[in-house]
This record gives C-alpha cells, sequence and structure tokens, in this order.
C-alpha cells in the first residue's frame, strides 16, 4: 500500500503529516472537536498540551496508531504523545491545489453544502455543473444550496463526490451515502408519472397564488419561499407608513394577498412531501 501518512516525534511535539487530503481534513475536524487549545492554517493544525483534554489525546493516538499500522504495515511507536504539541501537516503532491471541506446535506429536493470556508471560485465551479438548477448562496459564500428538478440531475451529484479532486481544489464531502441514496430515491418518485399527474393538475387551482408571488407552477418550495419573504419585506405596511392613504391601502392589500397566497400554497407542498414520504 502506498504510504499516505506519516508520524515523526520529537522530545517536544509529535507531527503527522500527509498528503491524503480527505484524511487531512478528517483529523482535522477531529482535532477542533475534541482540543480546545488548537491553531488552524490553511494546511497546518497545531494543538498545545491541555491537562483536562488527557482522555481525549489518548483516543486521538489509538485512533492514529491505527490509521498508521494501516498504511505501514507496522505498529506506531510512540512515547508520552499525549503529553506533547501535536501537529498535523498537510503535504500537497501539487502546490497549486485548494484545499475544500464541505457538510453535505439532502432535503427533498434539495442539497445543501455548508463550507469550513467561503471559497467563492469553488461555489461557482459547482454552480456552473448545475447550471441547468436552482442555486441559492447566502452572503458569506460559505453555503450553496441546489434544488434539482428531475432525475437525471441526480447523476451529476454522483460524479461530484466520486472524487476528490476537482479543478484546483482537494475536497472533502461530508454526507452520509444512506441520505444520498434516500435523497435519490424520492427525486426519482417526484418525477414519476402518478406524482406528475397528480400535482400538475393541483397545481393548476393555485395558479392565481403562484402569480400573486411572482412564481411559475413549477417553482419548488425553496423557491416559493425566498420571493414570499422578499415580497413581504417590499409591502409590509411599516414601510409606507408615511405615505398617503390610498398608497398605504394599495400596498397593505398587496401584503394581504402575498400573504394568503403564501398561506394557501404550504398544503400543496406538505401534500407533495406527504405523498413522497408515503
Amino acid at each position: 500500500m502506498e504510504k499516505f501518512m506519516d508520524v515523526k516525534q520529537t522530545l517536544e511535539s509529535l507531527s503527522i503529516e500527509t498528503t491524503d487530503s480527505k484524511l487531512f481534513c478528517e483529523l482535522k475536524s477531529v482535532m477542533n472537536k475534541n482540543f480546545s487549545k488548537t491553531l488552524g492554517q490553511k494546511h497546518k493544525v497545531i494543538s498545545f498540551y491541555d491537562e483536562s483534554e488527557l482522555v481525549q489525546r489518548k483516543y486521538f493516538f489509538k485512533f492514529i496508531s491505527k490509521l498508521y499500522q494501516k498504511a505501514h504495515s507496522q505498529e506506531l511507536d510512540i512515547k508520552f504523545a499525549e503529553y506533547k504539541t501535536i501537529k498535523l501537516l498537510y503535504k500537497q503532491p501539487n502546490s497549486l491545489k485548494i484545499i475544500i471541506s464541505a457538510d453535505v446535506k439532502f432535503a427533498k429536493n434539495e442539497v445543501n453544502f455548508k463550507f469550513e470556508k467561503p471559497n467563492a471560485l469553488f461555489i461557482s465551479y459547482i454552480s456552473q455543473k448545475f447550471k441547468n438548477s436552482e442555486i441559492f448562496t447566502d452572503e458569506n459564500q460559505d453555503n450553496l444550496t441546489i434544488i434539482i428538478k428531475n432525475s437525471s440531475q441526480t447523476k451529476g451529484f454522483d460524479e461530484l463526490f466520486s472524487k476528490n479532486e476537482h479543478m484546483y481544489f482537494a475536497v472533502n464531502f461530508n454526507y452520509k451515502q444512506s441520505e444520498f441514496i434516500k435523497f435519490k430515491r424520492e427525486i426519482n418518485i417526484q418525477n414519476s408519472q402518478k406524482f406528475v399527474k397528480r400535482f400538475s393538475a393541483l397545481a393548476g387551482l393555485f395558479d392565481e397564488h403562484f402569480k400573486t408571488l411572482e412564481c411559475d407552477i413549477n417553482s419548488s418550495f425553496q423557491s416559493v419561499r425566498s420571493r414570499y419573504l422578499e415580497l413581504v419585506k417590499i409591502y409590509h405596511p411599516d414601510r409606507h407608513a408615511g405615505k398617503s392613504a390610498k398608497i398605504q391601502d394599495e400596498y397593505r392589500m398587496k401584503f394581504e394577498n402575498i400573504q394568503n397566497a403564501y398561506e394557501s400554497l404550504k398544503p400543496y407542498f406538505k401534500e407533495q412531501e406527504i405523498f413522497i414520504s408515503a
């Protein structure tokens, strides 16, 4: 087996070096969660000794020893490691690679990426791969939500998750395989003839509500909710208190229509959720 991890120690410190970006991200996460006196950089994490964390440190080194033995087919001989400064180093095979770590969650027809650190370039790269889907990002550029409309688009996620390297990035996607499988199954249900026939007819009954919220009848709940939140801010009566009575009445009526449309559509989307779950 090719060596992907090395461990070196001195009297004061123990250094863990790896060229595996996924392993680096996993160990970095463990250290940040369990050790309080930790400093993190892009390719280096340092954890200083804390007497109250001896138990966590002992378990950490048991885990490191198992990884080392698996990688090198020999036991790791470390002494008094729990009392030393721990250094985790990522040795890049290619100096141009940028490490990206993202937690991935699945809900209905949405895939959400929560990035450890904002990276607009990588978000742009993913957005381009799913340009035919609805995409939402937050102001901090550390959250990305992709809404897909058909089962063929899930193949893009299979491809995305199957590789650890994309362009200039070494990527670690943290997700549960069982949740991903369930997500794909539910997308297949949404594209079934039975689902489409039932909810296409039902959507037509709510056509006016979709128009009030400036959405089309094929819009997802995420899209409808996002547009609703935008519109209630625009037409909220408190924002127009200084205007004439006629204008205030117009905005108040618009505001009430928007609220009524949203509340009327919520059971429609809830019915879809029940159908898929069943």
